[in-house]
């Protein structure tokens, strides 16, 4: 990433293997909780789909870069979306914004 002015935007978009859904969603909630502790945190959002419900979305906003990668960096994002959420994916898109306004 290069330096950005604004509020660094991440959108992940989750298809859960349909047998982990429940088990995703747990993980999902624990990592909700510890992130919006972070101090660079500034939303953490997860959206189940109402017509897909193996499809989530999860909607992170941080202050800048640093706090991102600190994100990142955290031991329980490590544990739990990295050995243990992402095995459980049938896919996985991550798209980085930055805010305008």
């Amino acid at each position: 990433m290069t330096h950005q002015k604004g509020n660094v935007i991440l959108i992940a978009d989750y298809q859960i293997q349909e047998d982990h859904i429940a088990l995703v969603s747990d993980f999902l909630k624990q990592v909700s909780e510890f992130s919006v502790q972070e101090p660079g945190c500034l939303q953490y959002t997860v959206c189940q789909s109402a017509e897909d419900p193996g499809r989530i979305v999860i909607y992170e906003t941080y202050r800048d870069e640093a706090a991102l990668e600190q994100h990142r960096q955290s031991q329980y994002f490590q544990e739990i979306i990295l050995l243990k959420v992402i095995p459980l994916l049938e896919s996985r898109t991550v798209s980085l914004f930055t805010s305008t306004t």
